[in-house]
């Protein structure tokens, strides 16, 4: 009764036997919250009865068929609240680790977007820089077509030039 009323106090037969009578006893042991057992509770249940040589679950079955399961069900949710309060720090750590997960998670994929992003804009300065290389190709071709025009246009005035000597003397000579 001690664990069912969650207090640290012995029972009254009479009492255990009104609870043992009530349609919805047996309910009531599925939907226990074994999670839920205050420390002192479990302290004097161990203390007062599962410490104690008399409680033995197979002298209890052979006195009570129905004491024998409830006494072994007393010990078991006793047992798993002692385990289930002794991994709580490893439970409170491993929620930790999944809030920690979840954080890396999120900051991974905004990592792996940044890089995409990074990537993405890599190639569009490749394409870019292919273009301009081109550009100064052009231009180099360009350049080199205009130096050749020049060197031909000043050859041309070169001969012109002599040409214009020769023609000024022929021409005073036909004036003469």
């Amino acid at each position: 009764m001690a664990l069912v009323k969650k207090t640290p106090a012995k029972a009254e037969w009479g009492e255990v036997k009104a609870a043992l009578r009530q349609d919805d006893f047996i309910k009531d042991l599925l939907n226990f919250d074994k999670n839920d057992i205050p420390p002192a509770v479990k302290k004097f249940v161990n203390d007062n009865y599962l410490k104690d040589v008399k409680f033995d679950a197979a002298k209890i079955q052979k006195a009570s068929a129905a004491a024998g399961p409830l006494a072994l069900w007393v010990k078991s949710i006793v047992e798993y609240s002692e385990i289930n309060h002794s991994i709580a720090p490893l439970r409170a750590e491993l929620a930790q680790l999944e809030e920690e997960e979840a954080r890396m998670k999120d900051e991974y994929a905004a990592l792996e977007e940044k890089i995409a992003q990074l990537e993405a804009g890599i190639e569009d300065l490749k394409a870019e820089y292919a273009d301009l290389i081109a550009k100064v190709e052009t231009l180099k071709a360009d350049m080199k077509t205009v130096q050749e025009k020049v060197g031909r246009s000043v050859q041309l005035i070169s001969n012109l030039s002599s040409e214009r000597v020769r023609w000024e003397a022929s021409s005073k000579n036909f004036v003469n």
